[in-house]
């Protein structure tokens, strides 16, 4: 939000620049920015005479004092003699332009009048500002127009600090000051607009008050300027009052043309099938999710967000209906993020307002236009105030520090909580701008504020025992740098996904969100799968498609009597498998490089036992598998289907797997410590030709039974299809190494064993042995293999 400190020093006088910074921060108001618009060589000047140049019809040289006479030549002809202008002076530059002294067919020219275009306040201009004719002469621009502006980073819970208004509050609250009141009081009129409001939930308060009389005109310079600077275009006097009454008190207002208007004025849904076209000229439907205004014919209206072109006002306008009300916030927010419409009134109404203020800022707003007020209608539920008893005594403790209770109680009635004693206790009134104290912490939050952070002492909490990680965190932490050191990026998702999502994964059924925040987010995913595959969209549409992405979040499962909760760890791979490089032959990501990237996790835990079983999943083409350890499903692992990826479009392959880690923590065997071995290990390959259907992970765990605990490690180094292997028949090659502990084994050990192996698994998998010849050698050095 941006803020004109000039225009905070008509609320709180004589506060610096440099001290804002100092305070804004200490009350939880981060300064993003300082924007200086520095005029400089820009005066304020009076037209003495206006008289034709002799040689050029289209322009004019005028008398001008400011500090000093000036004769200006100029091409605009909107002014008149009397008139208060902006000149600027030789050695100024505005928008880029440096200006100088000049000459016109012979007539010197000391100088430029200045118009909106060149200032910035607009794209287009016919001729140059007039200011107000109260302007004093001869004045610097940077004196007398808003100069400093400050970008404050506002929290959404801080609706109350979207005004002027509501940062003068707070500083005066530090300054231990009251600061300029601004002189609210709500319409004296007789009742009158109709209105009807279908919901008071929606619309709690509404109120109308008819201006007869009004003149649409231009807005005079200090409001166009200051709108400018706050990021809102200026349109006309009227809007324009709307939009600085809103910035000043933060309660948005909105002007309907009255002679356009048909009937009494109605608060409601909006109905399927309605349409409406906007300020902008945007045309929208509307469903029953959308607050609307409306009249007998329809729409003019979506409550909080943005008007219709129907009652827009322009020059013709002479009677106004001016709109201030209150909306819920939740309404305003599902149709702003619904119609992708954001306003800066949209923003306020979705923070939450001030349900006090729509009549206050009806009447100044009528008052700053100037008409004449004729009726005035407020529809409203009745404003309970919120009153919160705490223990001083617990604030203390909350904050670490003892306050005595008389500066505790000034703190808050500097904050407007118009504290009481209660029986020993405090008693507060909250202030209705303030949505966000519920409770005795929010007090507290308060009080370290205004009483200042820097005043509470630093201490160390002391405990009996000293803090350690869970082994859960510890196991995540270990994954993280396991998976960033293989080359993977870590990515943070939202837990909520839409009905959609579940259906294309097959994921359902999934828990649904009572109050979700959107049409986006109406389940609790259970599965990371969507949320993953969303990132990886967003890295394909911006070409990247060599992608290693993970995440470790939460999933939800619906469960009788209690619904599940866990974490778990989703992994997406794809693309090119390693950089372009001379020396390196270009190859895609395959199945096995996801299955390797989870044995290595699971090597990296000392998790044993973990296979894969082929397993038809809704997310998955094939080769797909689930994931098994000590019999239980874990996870699984999978090409991502097209149909997926289509909807996504995406047109390469991408894997994906997805662990569940509190079923793998359970099952982690506890660290045992192997000494290194005396003895040499032994190596054999064999390689087998068996039907290709066959599972190789079934001959593995064959193998690795049949050796026991001397062979240590079962590898394949060959999968072959071709010459000599007959048709429907696969060739595999297993690397086995044998590692006694005690003693060096016998070229009749290793036979035996090797002959057992080979014999079990010809006759278990009806397969062949492809070489008869076993090679039969021992390695003698450690770092030796021999075959």
């Amino acid at each position: 939000m941006k803020i004109s400190v000039e225009w905070i020093r008509e609320l709180i006088p004589e506060v610096e620049v440099e001290e804002l910074l100092d305070l804004l921060p200490r009350l939880g108001l981060g300064v993003e920015e300082v924007i200086e618009s520095r005029q400089e060589r820009i005066l304020t000047g009076r037209v003495e005479g206006t008289r034709n140049h002799p040689k050029r019809k289209d322009l004019l040289v005028l008398e001008i004092f400011a500090d000093r006479p000036y004769k200006v030549v100029t091409g605009a002809s909107n002014m008149k003699v009397g008139d208060i202008v902006l000149l600027g002076l030789p050695g100024a530059t505005v928008s880029g332009k440096h200006i100088d002294v000049s000459e016109f067919d012979g007539v010197r020219s000391e100088g430029m009048l200045i118009s909106e275009e060149e200032i910035g306040i607009s794209e287009s201009s016919t001729g140059i500002i007039i200011l107000d004719p109260e302007t004093p002469v001869g004045k610097k621009f940077d004196d007398l127009f808003d100069r400093v502006i400050l970008d404050l980073e506002v929290t959404p819970n801080r609706g109350d600090c979207e005004s002027i208004l509501g940062i003068a509050r707070e500083i005066a609250v530090l300054r231990r000051e009251k600061g300029k009141l601004i002189d609210l009081k709500p319409p004296r009129l007789k009742s009158g607009p109709e209105i009807k409001v279908q919901s008071s939930a929606d619309c709690p308060r509404y109120t109308g008050m008819i201006i007869e009389d009004v003149n649409v005109t231009e807005s005079p310079f200090k409001i166009k300027w200051r709108l400018f600077h706050h990021g809102i275009r200026p349109i006309n006097s009227i809007v324009d009052i709307t939009n600085y009454v809103m910035l000043l008190l933060g309660q948005p207002l909105h002007a309907f043309d009255l002679e356009l208007l048909k009937g009494s004025i109605q608060v409601r849904r909006g109905r399927t099938g309605e349409e409406m076209v906007t300020l902008d000229g945007t045309e929208v439907r509307l469903t029953n999710e959308h607050l609307i205004i409306a009249d007998k014919e329809g729409p003019i209206a979506i409550a909080g967000v943005i008007g219709g072109k129907k009652a827009e006002i322009s020059e013709r306008t002479n009677r106004i209906l001016l709109e201030s009300a209150t909306f819920n916030p939740e309404v305003v927010r599902k149709a702003t993020r619904g119609l992708m419409i954001d306003t800066q009134s949209g923003q306020r109404f979705e923070r939450g307002t001030d349900p006090r203020m729509p009549p206050l800022a009806a009447r100044y707003a009528g008052e700053m236009i100037k008409g004449r007020p004729v009726s005035f209608s407020d529809i409203k539920t009745r404003i309970k105030d919120r009153r919160i008893r705490f223990d001083p005594g617990r604030i203390s403790r909350y904050l670490g520090v003892r306050i005595k209770r008389k500066e505790l109680t000034e703190i808050l009635a500097a904050l407007n909580f118009q504290p009481r004693n209660a029986n020993g206790r405090v008693l507060i009134t909250v202030p209705s701008y303030r949505r966000d104290i519920e409770h005795e912490c929010d007090i507290a939050e308060e009080v370290a504020r205004v009483y200042g952070y820097d005043r509470i002492p630093m201490k160390l909490s002391r405990g009996e025992k000293t803090g350690r990680l869970p082994l859960e965190l510890k196991i995540i932490r270990r994954l993280r740098s396991l998976l960033v050191a293989l080359g993977f990026y870590e990515c943070h998702t939202y837990s909520p996904i839409s009905q959609d999502m579940v259906d294309l994964f097959g994921i359902g059924p999934c828990i649904r969100i009572k109050n979700p925040l959107n049409e986006r987010f109406t389940h609790l995913r259970s599965s990371l799968a969507p949320s993953l595959v969303e990132i990886l969209a967003h890295n394909y549409r911006n070409g990247n498609t060599d992608v290693r992405i993970f995440t470790i979040g939460k999933v939800f499962r619906p469960s009788d009597p209690k619904d599940e909760e866990s974490t778990s760890l989703g992994i997406i791979g794809g693309g090119r498998i390693a950089p372009i490089h001379w020396d390196l032959a270009e190859r895609d990501w395959d199945i096995f490089d996801m299955k390797g990237i989870l044995e290595t996790i699971s090597k990296s835990l000392n998790v044993t036992g973990m296979s894969l079983v082929q397993e038809k999943i809704a997310m998955f083409d094939s080769p797909v598998g689930a994931i098994i350890l000590s019999g239980h499903r874990i996870g699984a692992m999978g090409a991502i289907s097209e149909e997926i990826l289509t909807r996504f479009d995406i047109r390469d392959r991408y894997f994906f797997s997805e662990i569940n880690l509190d079923q793998l923590i359970l099952r982690m065997a506890p660290p045992i410590y192997i000494p290194y071995p005396k003895v040499p290990k032994v190596r054999r390959d064999l390689a087998f030709i068996v039907r290709d259907s066959i599972p190789v992970q079934d001959m593995i765990d064959r193998i690795k039974k049949i050796g026991g605990p001397i062979l240590s490690e079962v590898l394949i180094f060959d999968r072959y299809r071709g010459e000599g292997i007959p048709e429907g028949m696969v060739s595999i090659g297993f690397r086995l190494t044998l590692q006694p502990e005690e003693r060096t084994l016998t070229d009749a050990e290793i036979k035996g064993l090797i002959d057992k192996i080979v014999f079990e698994i010809e006759k278990g998998f009806s397969a062949r042995l492809r070489d008869k010849e076993v090679r039969i050698g021992r390695t003698q050095d450690p770092g030796r293999e021999d075959r």
